[in-house]
């Protein structure tokens, strides 16, 4: 599930509620949405529970099954996201003040798609490794071409008798 504009999850772990806009959403054994790392997602009514395995998340975060309206998937934004502290698992950890964290009043959530990565890091890695051979190569030439100036300079001026 991907959060299109502001929002984050919010999920409950060992250490307290976490942030995330990791959207990697699945059921575990007991029927609980949770995150990729196990932590239950958590709704207007806490847990998300669910019967089975087929479920649908609407554009507005609601959670259904069948024709029923489970829940709805909480989503806050902050007033700075500078407030938010990684704590790893692609989660963060908010300890700012309350009046600066809100529920996303409009959320789009796209269900079947996930953010990703702005960085492609096998292309810029290629990319590295190019630029670097390239340097090495221009600094071979430059190299050479000194040593040729310095023979130039060097030994052809010089008179032999």
């Amino acid at each position: 599930h991907k959060i299109e504009g502001k929002g984050y999850f919010s999920v409950m772990t060992s250490e307290g509620v976490r942030y995330s806009r990791d959207g990697s959403l699945s059921l575990n054994s007991e029927g609980v949405l949770t995150n990729k790392y196990g932590a239950p997602v958590l709704g207007e009514k806490g847990n998300i529970f669910l019967r089975g395995q087929s479920f649908e998340v609407n554009r507005r975060g609601e959670v259904y099954q069948g024709d029923e309206l489970v829940d709805r998937i909480l989503l806050y934004d902050f007033k700075e996201n500078k407030a938010l502290e990684k704590v790893g698992g692609n989660m963060y950890f908010y300890g700012g003040p309350e009046e600066d964290r809100s529920l996303v009043k409009n959320p789009i959530v796209s269900q079947g798609q996930l953010e990703g990565s702005n960085v492609n890091a096998i292309k810029n890695m290629t990319a590295l490794i190019l630029a670097h051979r390239s340097y090495e190569a221009y600094q071979k030439a430059v190299s050479n071409y000194d040593s040729m100036m310095d023979k130039s300079s060097n030994s052809i001026g010089e008179v032999r008798a």
